[in-house]
């Protein structure tokens, strides 16, 4: 019997001798989920299948916004210089200036659970590839990645270029072309934090990038103009089994791809 097979089958007895069970929580933005709630605040809590989710914007002063019916965002028209203010779109995580250098900050979220879980996917609205934008995903271990669209790496191709020119931590793709980054499989306890954070990357790092060589047009500034959350999935275990289980996750998830699992400082 494989290593897997024999956790995963004392995993099944554990969960039954308790009497509790592992099952996702998918927390949803926009019109399939939760809307017109979160708006003007600073922090939030959200709870699904009995599972909380605490949320807050950043910077300092930013608010949530899920007013879009696409998913989630950030207003950040109360700091001086915010693209928000301006042309930004305050229902999307966006470049805070407006510029994509490598000096450039971006909207942010934090989130939590009150519950131990593994964070298994993130589902992302509107990260397009012609302008390089992309989430920096930051684990509790200060572990970072930067997430791009499915389409970024071809399009870095045809031009000569690739992820890896460009300076970001651990460039990846999301597998699917809607923007989902699935199979993440972090394991995490209640209350430890993660963030995104909405970024673009930095043309000075692929010199001579056109967004798009064949319609010049689409997108002429070269900016991209936000994204959005649509959502994420957990799995959870009711307690008293919670923290036993999770060990046991931690250890069948290895070898799994992607896994951002590290030991903790």
């Amino acid at each position: 019997m494989k290593f897997s097979h024999f956790l995963t089958s004392l995993l099944v007895l554990f969960g039954v001798s308790c009497e509790s069970r592992l099952f996702a929580a998918t927390f949803l933005f926009g019109s399939d989920g939760v809307r017109n709630t979160l708006v003007g605040l600073s922090d939030a809590s959200v709870t699904v299948d009995g599972v909380t989710m605490s949320l807050t914007a950043g910077p300092s002063g930013a608010l949530l916004d899920d007013t879009d019916s696409q998913g989630l965002g950030i207003d950040a028209r109360s700091l001086p210089g915010a693209l928000d203010s301006t042309s930004g779109d305050r229902t999307k995580l966006n470049i805070l200036e407006g510029t994509n250098n490598s000096t450039s900050s971006g909207e942010s979220l934090s989130f939590s659970f009150n519950k131990a879980g593994v964070l298994q996917d993130l589902l992302f609205d509107g990260v397009k590839d012609e302008t390089l934008e992309y989430f920096l995903l930051t684990f509790p271990n200060g572990t970072t990645v930067t997430i791009f669209d499915s389409q970024t790496e071809y399009r870095l191709d045809l031009q000569g270029f690739h992820l890896t020119d460009l300076s970001v931590p651990s460039p990846i793709e999301c597998q699917l072309e809607d923007d989902d980054l699935t199979g993440i499989n972090y394991t995490f306890q209640a209350g430890e934090i993660f963030s995104i954070t909405y970024g673009e990357g930095n043309f000075g790092d692929v010199p001579g990038y056109r967004t798009n060589p064949n319609v010049p047009l689409q997108f002429p500034n070269s900016l991209g103009n936000g994204a959005r959350l649509q959502g994420m999935v957990v799995a959870t275990v009711p307690e008293p089994a919670a923290s036993a289980i999770i060990v046991l996750l931690a250890c069948i998830g290895v070898g799994a791809r992607p896994n951002y699992r590290n030991s903790r400082p």
